[in-house]
């Protein structure tokens, strides 16, 4: 499968603190001899292919004795070198649009395992049913009745550790910091000992890239950096859990018009990520 992606054709070549310091801010750029009031060149490309590895297996009990269930279970693995976005600066975005290998990696969505699971028990209450049978004020009130559910589990998201600004100083519009420990390895890390949702990751594992080589002196004593060596889609999310339990109840057609009244009770748990600056 191809995808649509951003690349700036216009993405300085060579980390170096040199790139931009002309009068119109675009050294370093390709198009800067010909055209060097030319800045980004944002373009649509659809060279990059994703590859999706899945399976999926399906457990059903059909209704009997008022009881329903189904359930599902999906493997998914999903690579490539970019998300599908059309957004600048989006994780759609490659960190150097010169070397389109080194974005290969998990890309979203890839949750790798996903597990559903929906059953339906109607209680066996009214008449014609196991207790209060009888077609009284008590029995039309009890009856009906069904108890639903639906339990979502997914296995934590692939994401991508970014910094928070371009120190190749080239204009990469996804700019990627050095794996140089352990990410899920809390012994040195400044935001807690072990894991937790406002620390799932260790920051310090990531570091910025080393100095680009070759680089003039600047008075300044600014230095580009070398393009990250962290992968797209290292890392993992928090799993999530999504429960609904809906209740409801259904007149009889001979009771007059059909009328439900349910409610819902839903819980979303999200990671909060402790990224890398």
């Amino acid at each position: 499968m191809h995808l649509t992606y951003l690349r700036n054709l216009n993405q300085a070549t060579t980390p170096t603190w040199t790139n931009f310091s002309d009068s119109y801010g675009n050294e370093g750029r390709p198009y800067e001899s010909t055209v060097p009031n030319i800045a980004a060149i944002r373009t649509e490309g659809h060279d990059i292919s994703l590859i999706n590895h899945g399976l999926q297996v399906r457990f059903e009990k059909r209704s009997s004795n008022g009881w329903s269930m189904l359930n599902s279970y999906t493997y998914q693995h999903t690579i490539g070198q970019a998300t599908e976005s059309e957004t600048p600066n989006s994780d759609g975005e490659p960190q150097n649009t010169y070397d389109m290998r080194a974005e290969r990696g998990n890309v979203a969505p890839d949750f790798r395992h996903q597990f559903t699971s929906a059953w339906s028990y109607e209680l066996p209450f009214g008449p014609g049913r196991r207790y209060l049978k009888g077609s009284g004020p008590l029995g039309l009130l009890a009856g009906g009745w069904q108890l639903n559910g639906i339990l979502s589990l997914y296995s934590g998201q692939a994401v991508t550790p970014y910094l928070s600004y371009d120190p190749t100083n080239t204009g990469s519009g996804g700019p990627r910091p050095d794996r140089v420990g352990n990410p899920y390895d809390f012994s040195n890390s400044p935001c807690g000992t072990h894991q937790n949702v406002n620390c799932w990751y260790n920051p310090s594992a990531f570091a910025l890239p080393a100095i680009a080589p070759g680089q003039p002196t600047n008075p300044a004593g600014f230095y580009a950096t070398m393009f990250g060596n962290a992968g797209r889609g290292s890392l993992r999310d928090q799993p999530s859990t999504i429960p609904t339990s809906p209740s409801s109840k259904t007149s009889n057609e001979r009771e007059g018009p059909t009328a439900t009244a349910s409610r819902d009770f839903q819980s979303l748990q999200h990671a909060a990520v402790c990224a890398a600056q």
